[in-house]
Formats: structure tokens, C-alpha cells, sequence
């Protein structure tokens, strides 16, 4: 190949589960919520240690932090100008097929970027067009978009300038039935798109549009080519990681101690 390329394959790489960790830190969830975070006292008994992680809370400090960093910029909406054109401003009051308008889609983007270091904004268009405009807006078959979290990013390719020349990623739909999942494996290049289905069935095609549908969404500049940086919020996570068991070893002292005796020597002819 005359251009340099870059590939990761993250499904071996042992920081996955370091983003897994920021959104637990996020909304409490996982760990946090379980106990499983908490770290066993070398002679604390399995009993006393569950005893804990029913008791343990978690003080939320990551949320507010990234909040602080994201309310503010969409406090005021932001002021657009385009020609009129009923695709895009339909595009703009309904960006995800879901309703959600470009101001809310942006936002959540922004929010996943900053607790992550990154989100990958896809552009995506429905597979069969209506053969006039009015059914084009009646049907919502126009363009469309989606935000890929860097846990589902397979493998990707940049060429020497840094610029991503191929992104691959899974997608999930979910079902209350008996839990089920389906996994869609994507891969864009600048010129084909693949989808590679959960049962091993594939379908492929070209598209035209000479770049790749992904639009990286960095919470601050970083040098060209580096894809996945390491998020900036990881250390405060951490902390407040350590703060949870802090609290949690406290609060055992505190409960294992009936009251304070103050206790001072004594001459023996008191």
C-alpha cells in the first residue's frame, strides 16, 4: 500500500474495560451499585464483606464534573443558517429516526465525548428511496443519524495524516423476550460499506460519497491519528472509586464501635 495505515483491534485490548468503568463512575451503576468495586479486607469473612456491600453508598462526584462541562455549552441554542430545504430541516427536527432534534442528538454526543474522550457520529440513509418528495418526508426515507460509543469500535484504519480511512463497529438491538440480543458487525471505507450479521450472513455494497460516513466527536483537540485518547475524566473515576470504599471502611469502623472510651494512665495511689 502506497499510504501508511494504522489498525487497532480493541477486542484484545485490555483498556476496554476502562470505558465500561468511566459510565459506571457516571451513573453509578455497575459496581457502584452492586458492591463489586468495594476491595475485601485481607481478614474480612465473606459474611461481614456482603454485610458491606449492602451498606456501601456511592458520593457521585464524575456527573456533576462532566456536566459542568457540557450544560453550559447547550445552555442557549445554538443559532444555524441554511437555505430553505425541507429534507434538512426535517433532518433537523428528527435526527435519529427517534424525534430527537439536532440540538438534544448533539448534546447527549457531547455528553458521551466528554466522559469518553470520544464519540463517532454515523450518517446513515434509509435502503429504499420513495419516488417523490412528499412521500420522502411522509416516510422520514432521508438520512439519519447515530452515535457509536468507543467500547462497540472493532478495528479502524487511518492513513499517515491520521484521517480514518476505514472504522469498523458492532451495533446491538435488544429484546424483552427472553433477553435476546442481535449484533451487527459494520465496516465503512471511503468507498464500500459491510455488514456482517450475528447468524453469519453478510451483505455489502458502494456507496458515493468518496469519505467515510463517521465523524469523530473529540472533548478536546488531540494529536492527528490518535483515535482512542485516554479520557481525562479516568482519574477522577478513580478517585471517586477510592472515595466509595473510603466511605464504606469508615462507615464499618463506625458501626463496629458501640461507643468512645477515653482512656488516660494512672498513678497507682489514686
Amino acid at each position: 500500500m502506497s499510504e501508511a495505515t494504522k489498525v487497532a483491534n480493541l477486542s484484545e485490548w485490555l483498556g476496554i474495560d476502562d470505558y465500561t468503568f468511566l459510565s459506571n463512575a457516571y451513573t453509578g451503576a455497575g459496581g457502584f451499585k452492586d458492591g463489586s468495586y468495594l476491595v475485601k479486607h485481607p481478614r474480612e469473612t465473606p459474611d461481614k464483606f456482603e454485610k458491606r456491600k449492602e451498606l456501601a453508598y456511592y458520593l457521585n462526584y464524575v456527573a456533576p464534573v462532566v456536566n459542568s462541562h457540557v450544560n453550559p455549552v447547550f445552555l442557549k441554542e445554538p443559532e444555524r443558517e441554511w437555505k430553505e430545504n425541507s429534507l434538512f430541516s426535517a433532518f433537523m427536527e428528527d435526527t435519529d429516526t427517534l424525534g430527537t432534534s439536532i440540538d438534544r442528538f448533539m448534546k447527549r454526543a457531547g455528553l458521551i465525548a466528554k466522559l469518553q474522550a470520544v464519540a463517532f457520529i454515523v450518517i446513515d440513509n434509509v435502503p429504499e428511496q420513495p419516488g417523490n418528495m412528499a412521500d420522502v418526508l411522509a416516510q422520514r426515507a432521508l438520512p439519519y443519524a447515530y452515535i457509536v460509543q468507543r467500547n462497540q469500535v472493532k478495528s479502524y484504519k487511518t492513513n499517515k495524516a491520521g484521517k480514518l480511512i476505514e472504522f469498523s463497529y458492532t451495533v446491538a438491538t435488544e429484546s424483552s423476550e427472553g433477553s435476546q440480543t442481535v449484533t451487527e458487525t459494520w465496516t465503512w471505507t471511503s468507498t464500500t460499506w459491510a455488514c456482517q450479521y450475528a447468524d453469519g450472513t453478510k451483505k455489502d455494497g458502494a456507496h458515493a460519497l468518496t469519505r467515510l460516513p463517521v465523524v469523530p466527536l473529540y472533548s478536546r483537540p488531540y494529536e492527528p491519528g490518535k483515535v482512542l485518547p485516554q479520557s481525562e475524566f479516568y482519574n477522577i473515576a478513580r478517585a471517586n472509586k477510592r472515595l466509595y470504599n473510603l466511605c464504606s471502611e469508615i462507615d464499618e469502623l463506625i458501626r463496629n464501635q458501640a461507643f468512645n472510651i477515653l482512656t488516660y494512665p494512672a498513678s497507682e495511689q489514686q
